[in-house]
């Protein structure tokens, strides 16, 4: 019984986790999200901290609202996930369109770009 009780904690830790990220990922205040899922503000804060727990509905109303899937509400993310920058995602578009050799290639372009360190007499000329 214990394990299962702190697996539940886990969830609504999980699930308060996602609220916020999903809330700021949108740019809502706590206050906003609460007024467009009818809810209250001092709910959106417990459920935010994983002190209190969502009904199927509510949690289906969030995910409307954040445009997201119910089963995406479960899953961790890491804390220091951040947004692509728009240069990331504009690489990513024209790597969707290559085959899967031509990203091979960029991928190790890449890979070798981020392991280069300029030497220090070419630094020295700076």
């Amino acid at each position: 019984m214990k394990g299962n009780a702190g697996s539940i904690s886990n969830i609504g830790q999980v699930l308060g986790r996602r609220v916020r990220e999903e809330r700021r990922r949108i740019g809502l205040t706590q206050e906003r999200l609460a007024e467009r899922a009818g809810l209250s503000t001092n709910y959106i804060a417990h459920l935010e901290r994983g002190s209190r727990g969502a009904s199927l509905s509510t949690i289906e109303t969030l995910c409307q609202i954040f445009d997201v899937t119910f089963a995406s509400m479960f899953v961790a993310t890491p804390v220091d996930a951040r947004p692509l920058p728009e240069d990331a995602k504009r690489l990513a578009l024209r790597l969707r369109g290559l085959e899967p050799h031509a990203r091979r290639l960029v991928e190790q372009v890449a890979e070798t770009v981020s392991r280069w360190r300029p030497s220090r007499r070419s630094r020295s000329r700076r």
